[in-house]
């Protein structure tokens, strides 16, 4: 027999909420066997871009 899980949707809402408000940018998050959760930062990683967000290039030297 299944046991409840110990974590709810409003404790992973409270752990993000609290690691932006601390100034990290959230990568993943990751809940464990035991019920724990984990966040992972960004940590420098430059996040990838879409074509949307893409920068523009240059169009003539005197772009640059």
């Amino acid at each position: 027999m299944s046991s409840a899980l110990p974590f709810t949707k409003a404790r992973i809402r409270r752990a993000v909420k609290g690691a932006e408000s601390a100034g990290m940018q959230v990568r993943r998050v990751t809940i464990n066997a035991d019920g724990s959760i984990t966040i992972d930062g960004m940590d420098g990683i430059q996040p990838a871009l879409d074509q949307q967000g893409a920068p523009q290039l240059a169009t003539s030297w005197d772009d640059v």
